[in-house]
This record gives C-alpha cells, sequence and structure tokens, in this order.
C-alpha cells in the first residue's frame, strides 16, 4: 500500500507563508477559536438550532468587540475613524515607487494585443453592423434648460480623463454652456444615439 500511495502522491514539501495576524487576534482569541471550533463539531453533530447560536456567538464575539472599541475611541473624528481602518484596506502601501511600466510599454501590450485579435479573425467574416437605431423614442417629452440646469447642478463633481469637460468647469460655466447641452441631450434620445 505505501509503494502505491507513494506512486499516486509522491511526497514533497509545503512552503508555508504564515498570514499576518489580523489586529484584534490575540492569546484570548486563540483560546475563543479553540472553544469555537468545539461548538462547531457539537452543532455539526446535533444540528440543534442552539448550539449554533452559541457557536455563532462565540466566533463573532472578540472580532465585534475590537471594531466597536476602536470605533468609539475615535467615533467622534471621521478622519482618525477612515486612518485606523486604512491598514485593514491596504492603503499604507507605496505607491509612488517606481515600476518596471512604461507608457511605451503599455502601448505596445496593446497594440500586440490588437494585432493578434486582427490576425486571429482574419479569416472570419466581418460581424453585420446595425448603423442607426431601429426605433425612437416617440413619446418623448424633451427637456427644458431649467432640468438641465438643475440636473447638472445637483450632480457630484466627479470627473475621469475620459470627459470631455470637468464637471467643475461644466458648472462653473453652465450658463454660457446650457442652451448647447440641453439641444444635445434632447437630440440624443429623440434620435436615439
Amino acid at each position: 500500500m505505501g509503494n502505491i500511495a507513494d506512486q499516486l502522491a509522491p511526497v514533497h514539501a509545503i512552503r508555508h507563508r504564515p498570514q499576518r495576524p489580523t489586529p484584534w487576534f490575540d492569546a484570548e482569541c486563540r483560546l475563543m477559536r479553540r472553544e469555537c471550533r468545539r461548538l462547531e463539531r457539537c452543532y455539526r453533530r446535533t444540528q440543534r438550532p442552539a448550539d449554533r447560536r452559541l457557536w455563532v456567538e462565540v466566533y463573532w464575539a472578540k472580532k465585534e468587540q475590537y471594531w466597536t472599541d476602536r470605533l468609539m475611541q475615535h467615533g467622534s473624528s471621521s478622519q482618525h475613524v477612515w486612518r485606523s481602518l486604512s491598514s485593514m484596506f491596504g492603503r499604507q502601501r507605496d505607491v509612488t515607487g517606481s515600476t518596471s511600466h512604461s507608457a511605451d510599454g503599455f502601448a505596445t501590450f496593446f497594440a500586440k494585443k490588437i494585432d493578434d485579435i486582427r490576425s486571429d479573425t482574419a479569416a472570419l467574416p466581418p460581424p453585420p453592423v446595425i448603423s442607426q437605431a431601429s426605433s425612437s423614442l416617440k413619446s418623448f417629452r424633451q427637456l427644458t434648460e431649467a432640468e438641465v440646469r438643475r440636473i447638472v447642478m445637483t450632480s457630484p463633481t466627479k470627473s475621469c480623463s475620459l470627459d470631455p469637460v470637468p464637471t467643475f468647469l461644466l458648472r462653473e460655466s453652465i450658463d454660457l454652456l446650457l442652451r448647447y447641452v440641453t439641444r444635445m441631450v434632447n437630440a440624443s434620445l429623440v434620435q436615439g444615439r
């Protein structure tokens, strides 16, 4: 049997990489974890709701107490709460250091990817392309300038690099651009594109 087991599952070394312990996991938690596992085995054997409740209560008690204490300690200042939680979110990493990535490497990667896709699909027939929507909004009520202005002014000032105009700039010059934006929105919805 030993020879067969060695052939089917040969012995090999395993590298154990211990995970970084969570801040609330201490010696008391180890004892609670042992007790929790005992209660879990008991619940798995009996399947009684009371045993499950004991198991869950022990499991969450220490973790909940740690975070409750942490929030109460910094409860009056949201800045301190987020700062204390930033290690859990991984925000303390150094992202300012240099990497092996470059703009040229990025462009080369995507150019190669596009070329590979084109070469793989060169022998295939082109897909059918529908250039225009086949339906339109017949019962569309056009927006007024007042409605568009209200929507723009109540929108968050978030922007990304793909936006033709940053939101803060659109909001600052809304009186100049309002007529154009309103016509653009209405035309887009009426024409279905």
